[in-house]
């Protein structure tokens, strides 16, 4: 999705991502002792990553009646549109079939 805003923390960063299907929470936690990571690197330059595109792997996580994904790793989206495409593809999918699933019809 596409970076909105970000907030750097000591421990972690806060990053609102959209994605066409709303505005998501995602908190990275991050270690000082991390090497070559690229979460380090994207708290690095975190104030340069608004209005570009992310792709984040991690687990929905629910705190305190507010949904927030607790992201394992957050890469730059490179080389054109065609991972922003299929991310959309992919969202309209998932869509598909859990709607099928939920009434019943096979997944």
């Amino acid at each position: 999705g596409a970076v909105r805003s970000s907030e750097v923390r000591s421990t972690n960063l806060f990053l609102d991502v959209e994605d066409g299907t709303g505005l998501m929470n995602v908190k990275v936690w991050v270690n000082d002792g991390d090497d070559c990571s690229a979460i380090v690197d994207l708290r690095r330059k975190a104030t340069e990553k608004d209005g570009k595109y992310v792709r984040i792997i991690g687990q929905l996580k629910e705190f305190d009646g507010v949904r927030t994904v607790v992201a394992n790793d957050v890469r730059e989206v490179e080389g054109g549109g065609n991972e922003i495409t299929y991310h959309f593809l992919e969202v309209a999918h998932s869509h598909e079939r859990h709607l099928k699933a939920g009434s019943g019809g096979a997944a």
